[in-house]
């Protein structure tokens, strides 16, 4: 019966609800269902990622900035549970990749696989920690970006925004309205 295999099934999920920024901790929300453990691990990505696609881990070069282990209460009841966890601060900008999985071992065979979508019962997050703030809206002619300096709020010009449609990267430069 599929409705009772969705209800027993393990369940991990990792969003922010403050986002990294440089020299300031995170607010990590941690969702999980029939887990009572998690396994969470920061990296910094040590090269270019082209795009935020990931096939591999294993792929990335990787350096170790943080971990943490998680004990969760067992519940009988097969009920949602979340979390909110304050992360360190983030010393350095960059691109950060965020992994959490039910325990140590299933982190670290993921780290190593050929592919991400071999496995279940993890979560992951890209994000990366900038001074710049950018915000996307839909329109009618497409999507519109306005880039703007995330301390005072104003917009930038001349910054390039690299946009990736299918894996096919295309760089635009904002105008003086920082659009």
């Amino acid at each position: 019966n599929k409705c009772l295999e969705r209800i027993l099934n393990k369940e991990l999920a990792i969003s922010f609800k403050i986002a990294p920024e440089k020299n300031k901790p995170s607010l990590i929300n941690i969702e999980y269902r029939n887990n009572e453990t998690a396994c969470l691990k920061v990296f910094k990505l040590q090269n270019q990622l082209q795009g935020n696609y990931i096939e591999s881990f294993a792929k990335m070069n990787l350096k170790s900035v943080y971990d943490h282990s998680f004990k969760f209460q067992k519940d009988e009841r097969f009920l949602p549970h979340e979390l909110d966890f304050i992360t360190e601060k983030n010393k350095e900008y960059g691109k950060y990749l965020f992994i959490i999985a039910e325990n140590k071992r299933l982190l670290d065979s993921l780290l190593k696989s050929p592919s991400i979508y071999i496995e279940n019962n993890f979560a992951f997050y890209l994000v990366q920690v900038s001074d710049l703030d950018v915000l996307t809206t839909k329109r009618m002619e497409g999507i519109e970006f306005l880039v703007r300096d995330k301390n005072s709020g104003q917009p930038l010009s001349n910054v390039s925004v690299t946009v990736f449609n299918d894996k096919n990267p295309t760089v635009l430069k904002t105008s003086k309205e920082g659009k």
